[in-house]
């Protein structure tokens, strides 16, 4: 498909440029959607709707190229053609195949490099899952998206519904309550790729540097809780690789609502608080006692009118892994995201000018800044998807898996709810993370814990 010389083409901002320097040093950030149809839909079908929300995003049919006569940062450029036979490919799973080889698949893609001549995402249809079944899994870089953009690529995506929903059902915020108590900046929802929001959490580290050394009280307290970790890292989670395995846990959004309203909180808190419950279960399965481990957790930013763009930070806590009672671990987790959420954001494209000098690092420098102040043990982040069921190129979504990259920690673990259902992707570091399949009965274990309050 065509599009105009130049149009869309522009400077990545800061926190753009960051992610793509450190994919450029040796990680990998894609943002992974796994999408379970109830059928195989139509290549040519799946083409044009693919199509279709490329003419609206000039991202999608832009790359990434260095500064211009080498001064400032990298930019975007438009292209004049996209080859979707590039970027669009189709597969099949062999015999009875199921969600274990779909997953191995969706590992291969979080590990393997983007093509740096050309727009950083592509879709792989995958046929033969469960019988005549078929899945998509779909990668972006997450220079180019933040979840909820993610999500609203995707939404793009899906067929549309007759007759439509009410403008309160087209919201991706679909609870009222979810707005007023979830532990954001902004009021919006956040997306961690997490593993996402671990290079903003170096921004805030800089940002505060400059924009509030002489500034006391909360800035400073803000300052500090960038730079330094409210938990020492945890010995049964140490190791750091490029490597990854890919697990999924499911879980009904009433339940795991009626569970974080139980200390006057949100689905959120829930989720946090299921995953520092696996935690604490994983921890003493190995034999070791951890009263607390470093986690992550991406915090939406507001947009800026008229743009699109990555627009999120982070906060860190310290998950009490060492709390048995899970109530006591559910309020804790509250109490913990709410002190995160008082402290002052910063916004690491706004640090005046420092941030063009950001923009323009190179790509060892960001990932040794990367390395110092992206550490933590988790990295969590959590969007709500639309309530309504939805459909690609004419076949029935079924189940909708979000997988947030891994930066600087054994695990990231990221949650979609859709149609009443909430589903967990987590994506692991193996080096990290020294039995896996533990792991994975660990954290079944917190969110049935947390599912119990919450009752049937």
């Amino acid at each position: 498909m065509g599009t105009a010389a130049g149009e869309g083409s522009r400077a990545l901002s800061t926190s753009e440029a960051l992610l793509w320097q450190a994919e450029t040093s040796g990680l990998r950030l894609p943002v992974i959607g796994v999408a379970e149809l109830d059928g195989t839909p139509d290549l040519t079908a799946l083409t044009a709707a693919v199509q279709r929300i490329i003419r609206h995003n000039a991202l999608l049919r832009s790359r990434v190229t260095g500064p211009r006569l080498f001064l400032g940062g990298p930019r975007w450029e438009a292209l004049d053609e996209v080859a979707l036979s590039h970027h669009i490919r189709r597969t099949a799973l062999p015999g009875a195949a199921g969600q274990t080889e779909l997953l191995e698949l969706a590992q291969a893609a979080a590990t393997a490099p983007f093509d740096k001549n050309r727009p950083l995402w592509d879709v792989l249809l995958v046929e033969r899952v469960q019988g005549d079944n078929a899945a998509l899994v779909m990668r972006l870089h997450h220079a180019m998206v933040d979840g909820l953009r993610a999500l609203e690529l995707f939404s793009s995506l899906c067929d549309e519904l007759a007759p439509p929903p009410s403008p309160n059902r087209l919201s991706l915020i679909t609870q009222e309550q979810e707005v007023a108590d979830s532990p954001l900046l902004d009021g919006r929802l956040p997306w961690h790729g997490v593993g996402a929001g671990a290079v903003r959490a170096g921004l805030r580290f800089l940002g505060s540097g400059v924009r509030h050394m002489a500034t006391a009280g909360a800035g400073l307290q803000a300052s500090r809780s960038a730079l330094c970790l409210p938990a020492d890292h945890s010995p049964a989670l140490a190791g750091r690789s490029q490597d990854r395995r890919l697990l999924t846990l499911t879980a009904p959004k009433e339940q795991l609502r009626r569970a974080g309203r139980t200390v006057g909180g949100t689905t959120h808190d829930a989720f946090l608080a299921a995953v520092v419950g696996g935690l604490h279960h994983y921890h003493r399965a190995v034999g070791l006692s951890w009263d607390r481990v470093p986690m992550a957790v991406a915090v939406a930013l507001p947009a800026w009118p008229g743009e699109a763009r990555n627009r999120f930070t982070g906060v860190r806590l310290a998950g009490a892994t060492g709390e048995e009672d899970v109530r006591r671990r559910l309020e804790q987790t509250y109490r913990s995201v709410r002190a995160a959420r008082a402290l002052p954001p910063i916004d690491p494209d706004r640090l005046g000018p420092l941030s063009p000098l950001l923009a323009a690092a190179p790509a060892k420098a960001v990932r040794v800044l990367t390395d110092l102040v992206t550490e933590s043990d988790a990295h969590c982040t959590y969007v709500p998807g639309p309530d309504e069921r939805r459909s690609i190129a004419g076949k029935g979504l079924t189940r909708l898996f979000a997988f947030a990259p891994v930066v600087n920690s054994a695990l990231s673990v990221a949650m979609c709810s859709y149609d009443g259902t909430c589903a967990i992707g987590v994506n692991i570091d193996p080096r990290a993370v020294k039995d896996v399949e533990l792991l994975h009965s660990s954290l079944r274990a917190g969110l049935d814990e947390v599912l119990s309050l919450g009752g049937r």
